[in-house]
């Protein structure tokens, strides 16, 4: 029971530092986590969001699409895409893939595009090592508490003994 509540505690922690993004589509606005979305597209100003559940299209400009999401987590590599820096896997030159497909970066965004990448993997890697560390701290908290009750209730029935002992004399 302590471990299915200390896994719900750390997955509520989790979901807090998740930033909600609302997009504007064609269908309606819709509300996702920021780790849903995987990429942006614009062909003729017709934006296609990809994320986790399905794609969303959308009319305007990759700028205001851009302005819209976290610089953190998105990174523009060329007029055509917008990628989430969560899901690259795999850096080729001046391409990238994300989510199984490759985008090129273009030349004068390749710098800021390494750049924003390893700030990103650091970040990442602290709040993984934050995340850690509050799931030590709890695990430690819980075992004290656990030794802390099973010493007491020893301690107790030790201290009432004697008394039960002279009840039933």
């Amino acid at each position: 029971a302590f471990a299915l509540k200390m896994r719900r505690a750390v997955e509520r922690c989790r979901q807090k530092r998740e930033r909600w993004l609302l997009l504007s589509t064609n269908s309606g606005a819709v509300q996702l986590q920021e780790f849903e979305l995987y990429y942006v597209e614009i062909f003729d100003h017709h934006i296609r969001y990809h994320t986790r559940q399905a794609n969303y299209d959308a009319y305007g400009t990759l700028k205001s699409v851009e302005r819209s999401l976290p610089c953190s987590s998105f990174f523009r590599c060329n007029n055509q895409c917008i990628i989430n820096l969560r899901y690259v896997t795999k850096i080729d030159g001046s391409t990238v893939v994300v989510d199984g497909r490759e985008f090129s970066v273009s030349r004068l965004r390749k710098k800021a595009f390494m750049e924003q990448l390893h700030r990103f993997a650091d970040l990442s890697w602290e709040q993984s090592a934050g995340g850690r560390q509050v799931l030590t701290a709890l695990l430690v908290l819980g075992a004290a508490l656990a030794g802390f009750f099973v010493v007491s209730a020893a301690l107790a029935r030790w201290l009432v003994r004697p008394v039960e002992e002279s009840w039933r004399q």
